[in-house]
């Protein structure tokens, strides 16, 4: 289990690293810049738009990233359907989010 939530957040982090460079690649912004996440009313509060809760479990947060895309690749690893596989699928999602926090913020400092 640890193994499969290790070479999953291996994928989920490079997945956001690839998505986030080929934004700022075209664009030269962030990809929260180019969607406009964050909006600020008249009195300068900041709002999280609709866009925030597609957008941040598809590419845009790491952490986020974990229940989706580690849900497609734990089915993608997984694909026979059994009890075991479904007993297991939570706990390995909340490890693919640690793991994939740490790795990113490693990634992040070299």
């Amino acid at each position: 289990m640890i193994s499969t939530a290790l070479l999953i957040s291996f994928c989920v982090v490079g997945l956001h690293i690839v998505i986030k460079e080929f934004i700022h690649h075209f664009t030269g912004l962030e990809p929260c810049e180019v969607l406009d996440l964050t909006k600020k009313d008249v009195d300068g509060v900041l709002h999280n738009t609709w866009l925030t809760h597609i957008c941040k479990p598809l590419f845009a947060c790491v952490t986020c990233m974990s229940s989706v895309w580690g849900t497609v690749f734990y089915i993608i690893l997984n694909p026979y359907v059994g009890m075991d596989v479904y007993i297991n699928w939570i706990p390995t999602l909340f490890m693919v989010a640690l793991f994939g926090t740490v790795i990113f913020k490693i990634f992040k400092r070299i």
